[in-house]
């Protein structure tokens, strides 16, 4: 089956974005968001991604029942950034403000870390999505610690 790419046109929209569990050998995310009727959907998938606005989530009761199933249970989504879609045809070498890497790894971590530091980000000005790699704009790193949102789109 063919891989649905996602559209242009859902570019400056708000969307959800996460690892795709099915494709994440290929370095594929899904985009979701509301289609044309308002249902929320997955929209595509991308190998890269930019973003603006972006705050990231992890449901903590999703995550706990992740770990208890442990290796060899089924993966869940538990953990995704929402922000507006920019574009997903561009260059991270060309950005013009410093890139930090993150990751999310719910064995380890309740939230997302900084790769080098371990200092916990729950949003950012800007996030860029490569394949495997994903990095924020340091300009404007939010570090505090937030309840959930229950809302897709908090």
């Amino acid at each position: 089956m063919a891989v649905k790419l996602l559209d242009s046109a859902h570019c400056g929209k708000r969307v959800r974005l996460y690892r795709n569990l099915h494709h994440s050998d290929e370095g594929r995310w899904s985009v979701q968001g509301r289609d044309s009727d308002g249902k929320i959907k997955v929209l595509g998938y991308v190998d890269r991604a930019l973003m603006r606005d972006v705050t990231f989530y992890v449901s903590q009761s999703s995550r706990a029942r992740a770990l208890a199933k442990g290796e060899n249970g089924q993966r869940s989504v538990h953990a995704w950034a929402t922000g507006h879609l920019l574009t997903q045809d561009f260059n991270v070498a060309l950005s013009p403000q410093p890139l930090v890497e993150i990751r999310y790894n719910y064995k380890l971590h309740s939230g997302f870390i900084e790769r080098e530091s371990g200092r916990a980000i729950v949003g950012a000005d800007f996030l860029a999505v490569c394949d495997e790699q994903v990095f924020v704009t340091t300009d404007k790193i939010i570090e505090e610690f937030h309840p959930i949102q229950l809302s897709l789109f908090g």
